[in-house]
């Protein structure tokens, strides 16, 4: 009897976390939205572009020479 009752307490208290989670999404998301303007130091954000290396210098056009 005592652990059907602890069982029902348990599972009370998880719907109950699960239902004030819900409540508290509804307000405030769990994640921030990623920055996509300027930050603080005046850098501005951009993705990779494809093709290019992540310091974003032009592509080599001419091809390698074998030695």
């Amino acid at each position: 009897m005592l652990d059907l009752f602890g069982i029902v307490v348990s599972s009370v208290i998880m719907f109950l976390v699960i239902l004030r989670a819900i409540q508290t999404d509804a307000v405030q998301p769990w994640f921030q939205p990623p920055k996509t303007g300027a930050d603080s130091s005046g850098l501005r954000l951009q993705p990779k572009s494809q093709g290019g290396n992540a310091a974003g210098s032009p592509r080599r056009t001419e091809p390698r020479r074998e030695q």
